[in-house]
């Protein structure tokens, strides 16, 4: 995945083990020990899983917008297919990791 998105850098990144992602578990009461979902912050608000993806798409615009549909599925619904697919994704993905160049690690927070 490419970092940038029509030229503009659209995120920052953080691991939820580093400072920064620790931080903000401990802010938002989240547990500090459990890496197995992704989370996504925009103007103060924090959404995670399905609906994390859901407003990243939303965000990205374009083709990626498609991913905004998942706001429409209540969350007993999104919370199970969001842990199936993160279950299965390196059967989806595969096993390779991309290597980020050093103008991308800039977007990186500690």
């Amino acid at each position: 995945m490419d970092l940038e998105t029509g030229g503009q850098h659209k995120f920052k990144f953080a691991s939820l083990q580093g400072n920064f992602g620790q931080n903000f578990l401990k802010k938002h009461h989240l547990p500090t020990e459990d890496f197995d979902t992704v989370y996504f912050i925009k103007n103060e608000k924090h959404y995670s899983k399905l609906s994390a993806i859901a407003e990243i798409g939303k965000t990205l615009g374009g083709v990626y917008y498609f991913f905004a549909l998942a706001h429409l599925l209540p969350d007993i619904i999104s919370n199970p297919i969001y842990n199936l697919i993160a279950e299965n994704r390196k059967k989806i993905a595969g096993e390779s990791c991309m290597l980020i160049t050093p103008e991308e690690r800039k977007q990186f927070l500690s």
